[in-house]
């Protein structure tokens, strides 16, 4: 049985939704965010009251792993949910920079694009967080690579020296130190781990390689998932269909489901179906994609979602977060305007959630920032990615609540 264009089930049944998940640039397996929903609901449980019931990871098909969620609200109100985690994490491998010197070229080539494509210039008015987090991995390695090779000279200024001293040949002195460049990376992992830029510069390479055509498996895959989102809307089982995009993922999730209404225009048509995306980077692959032109699909697959106004669509940023877009619009670069509620756009306003002491701590590591949306809060507010995901309401009364 499924609902139509209501927002509850029938009274005697619990509400079932089907979520379907998008990590983003990353290349751990499902494994680290099925523990991390289990471990992260739990202990937003324990300050909603809300009892989550986590069901084991299973595969489902070749790109698609899952588990299932029971939530049982302080109400009564019951809510199950079969969790789908749409993988992409194997291309992100087939990308992902190693820890090698080139890494540093990367950094550099993808920062050049962002100046060439008018993002850097954009976010340094616009979104001063993101100008700043762009620039972070350029300038913290070619400032480590200009420290590091000047000890290297200086050392070896020394070595020669000291040979000179006792007669020798000034190269016996200089050429030991050389072998400190043995050294580099691992120098820079223990820098990176202080100051964590570095996941940052990676996510900026994912981008510029996918807008200059140079990864097409990432729209490969994401012409997978919308072969499953479209085929969703014919299958029973469930009232509704949720699609969750978090950072990198949500590009991915916004052009399957694009793609997926192009392939099924009766796409949230019988059923409702949502999209969530959370700390996302739209403007910046739109923008060095308009630039790169190496994936022209890309914005056939936004007009057809932007046009879609049926399906709701909530993009939670944080203006402050280093790994987003922070606050540009997500159709920036698109040439498709600011149509209302495409998406609504609403703030997690971290601040309300967790303690002034974590807030601290979160601001001190950018990564954690970013992770936040997927994270459990340490009291009740707004935000809440559980009762979103979880919640007999849908992501619409966020919305509602904000605007109220």
């Amino acid at each position: 049985m499924t609902a139509d264009h209501g927002d509850a089930p029938p009274a005697a049944r619990p509400l079932q939704r089907r979520v379907y998940y998008v990590a983003g640039f990353d290349p751990a397996s499902p494994k680290k965010y099925h523990r991390l929903y289990a471990e992260q609901s739990a202990l937003q449980g324990a300050v909603s009251g809300v009892r989550y019931e986590i069901g084991e990871l299973l595969p489902i098909d070749e790109v698609t792993t899952g588990w299932t969620v029971t939530a049982i609200h302080p109400d009564g109100r019951v809510v199950e949910i079969d969790y789908r985690f749409l993988n992409w994490f194997e291309t992100v491998r087939e990308v992902w920079p190693k820890d090698e010197p080139r890494v540093f070229l990367g950094f550099l080539d993808a920062l050049l694009d962002y100046h060439r494509s008018g993002l850097l210039e954009r976010t340094r008015t616009e979104a001063r967080v993101a100008w700043l987090a762009s620039l972070a991995a350029s300038v913290c390695a070619g400032g480590f690579l200009l420290t590091f090779c000047l000890v290297v000279a200086i050392l070896m200024a020394a070595g020669g020296g000291v040979a000179a001293m006792f007669k020798a040949p000034w190269l016996v002195g200089a050429l030991p130190p050389l072998l400190l460049f043995l050294l580099l990376m691992p120098a820079w992992r223990r820098l990176d781990a202080l100051l964590p830029v570095g996941w940052i510069g990676r996510g900026m390479i994912g981008v510029t390689q996918a807008a200059r055509g140079k990864a097409p498996r990432f729209a490969e895959r994401s012409l997978e998932f919308a072969k499953r989102l479209a085929a969703a809307e014919d299958e029973g089982g469930f009232d509704e269909i949720l699609v969750v995009g978090h950072s990198m993922g949500g590009q991915q999730a916004c052009r399957a489901l694009g793609r997926a209404v192009m392939l099924n225009p009766r796409l949230g048509r019988l059923r409702r179906v949502r999209l969530l995306t959370l700390g996302s980077l739209l403007p910046f692959y739109s923008m060095t994609e308009a630039w790169a032109g190496g994936d022209p699909v890309w914005r056939e697959e936004m007009r057809a979602l932007v046009e879609a106004d049926w399906i709701d669509w909530l993009d939670v940023t944080a203006p402050s977060d280093p790994g987003c877009a922070a606050a540009l619009h997500p159709l920036l670069g698109l040439e498709l305007g600011e149509p209302p509620g495409r998406p609504h756009r609403r703030s997690p306003r971290y601040g309300d959630i967790v303690s002034p002491e974590t807030l601290q701590r979160l601001k001190r590591t950018p990564l954690d920032f970013h992770f936040q949306y997927i994270m459990a809060g340490e009291r009740s507010g707004e935000y809440d990615f559980f009762s979103l995901t979880a919640g007999p309401e849908p992501i619409t009364r966020m919305v509602q609540t904000a605007e109220s």
